[in-house]
């Protein structure tokens, strides 16, 4: 019996378990031509992740996982990685691919500027935290 193509499971990680998408493999059942969708359906949660965090912020889908350097823009990219991170169980590497083919250390600096912020600055740790209730 075959397993299946797409996901493959790992070690538990913080007693859940840790799915990592292979992109390898995913890229292999998908057209050249579909470009973001098909990391969408690899976990669906991360597109409404990013519809919540754009809306907050007041902008678009498109520019949060575009490759506009603005600060407006920056910022709430960085949250909406850190949420897909903390609530999708997808690798660093495909949560890049979501957001214009960025690097898994960029997506790691990410995650980590946005804890740092939690915990220095309080009214950046309450819009997390309306952000947090808002995607639970």
């Amino acid at each position: 019996m075959r397993t299946s193509p797409v996901i493959k499971f790992t070690t538990f990680l913080k007693q859940k378990h840790q799915i990592i998408i292979d992109e390898k493999i995913i890229n292999d059942y998908l057209k050249p031509k579909e470009k973001v969708e098909p990391y969408f359906k690899a976990d669906p949660y991360s597109l409404e992740i990013i519809k919540i965090v754009s809306d907050f912020f007041n902008v678009s889908s498109d520019d949060l996982i575009g490759k506009s350097r603005k600060k407006v823009l920056s910022v709430p990219r960085q949250i909406a990685i850190y949420f897909i991170e903390k609530n999708c169980w997808i690798s660093m590497e495909l949560i890049g691919k979501i957001f214009s083919d960025r690097d898994h250390s960029t997506v790691t600096a990410s995650i980590k500027k946005v804890k740092g912020f939690i915990e220095t600055d309080k009214n950046y740790a309450e819009k997390i935290k309306i952000l947090e209730d808002k995607i639970k």
